[in-house]
This record gives structure tokens, C-alpha cells and sequence, in this order.
């Protein structure tokens, strides 16, 4: 189910009612980051995969999507394969992409 608004009820409401994906519009729709965090959190409690169409590829956007809860990225526009490695790159921690992560100091 695509989700044009910002609801985190009605994401919810979609996995209720047996969507198994809840399509969540930054492209074109009206959610920002803070807003894709608890539409994500809706669709995973109740059972539902949120997918999260991206404006673009770009590190910034792939990751905070990620570690906003989508499980599912659409990009838009992605002609070739060498921007389609350098997207997964952004997504996949290594040794098979470039993600980062913080990891606690040793004492």
C-alpha cells in the first residue's frame, strides 16, 4: 500500500488489514526523516515491511533510511550499475559495502 500521508496510525492500519508492505513517499510525498522513523516503526510492529522510496541515492538519504527502519529502499533514476554499486556500497556494511558504524571505545 502506498502511504501519502504522514499517519503512523494508518501505516499501522495497512499491516492490519494484511498489506505485507507499506510503501512510504519521500520522492514525491510529504514525509521527512523524523516522520519515516515512525512510519517504519508502525509497519514493523504490526507486521508489515516498510519500503522507503528515496529522493535520490545519495549516502545521506540511503543511510538515514536504514537506520530510520525501512527494510525496503526504492531509488529513483538509477541508470547505470556503477551508481547502483555505489548505492548498495552506502547500504551494506563492509566487507561488502562501505557502511559505517560506531562502535564503543575500548577501555
Amino acid at each position: 500500500m502506498t502511504l501519502y500521508s504522514g499517519s503512523p496510525l494508518l501505516a499501522g492500519l495497512a499491516a492490519q488489514v494484511g498489506f505485507e508492505v507499506v510503501w512510504i513517499k519521500m520522492e514525491h510525498g510529504p514525509a521527512g526523516f523524523e516522520r519515516v522513523e515512525s512510519l517504519c516503526l508502525a509497519a514493523l510492529v504490526n507486521r508489515a515491511l516498510p519500503l522507503v522510496r528515496l529522493p535520490d541515492g545519495e549516502r545521506h538519504h540511503v543511510l538515514r533510511a536504514l537506520e530510520s527502519g525501512a527494510r525496503i529502499l526504492l531509488i529513483p533514476m538509477v541508470d547505470d550499475a556503477s551508481y547502483a554499486r555505489r548505492i548498495v556500497e552506502h547500504g551494506k556494511f563492509p566487507p561488502l559495502g562501505k557502511r559505517g558504524f560506531n562502535a564503543r571505545p575500548k577501555p
